[in-house]
């Protein structure tokens, strides 16, 4: 199952992320996003939603 985040950047900007494996760590979701897990403050979560895979690519 992958999912596809709304993010508010620093700059205010709105940016769509598709990533998979997730977990929280404190403040922040860490989620695998082209093959790196990157952390995301969850307080820049707008929305978010689950895809099957066939359907992100």
């Amino acid at each position: 199952m992958s999912y596809i985040f709304e993010i508010v950047d620093e700059e205010g900007q709105s940016r769509a992320y598709v990533a998979a494996h997730m977990y929280r760590k404190a403040d922040k979701l860490i989620v695998r996003h082209r093959d790196a897990e990157i952390g995301i403050d969850i307080c820049r979560i707008c929305d978010w939603c689950a895809v099957d895979d066939d359907e992100v690519q």
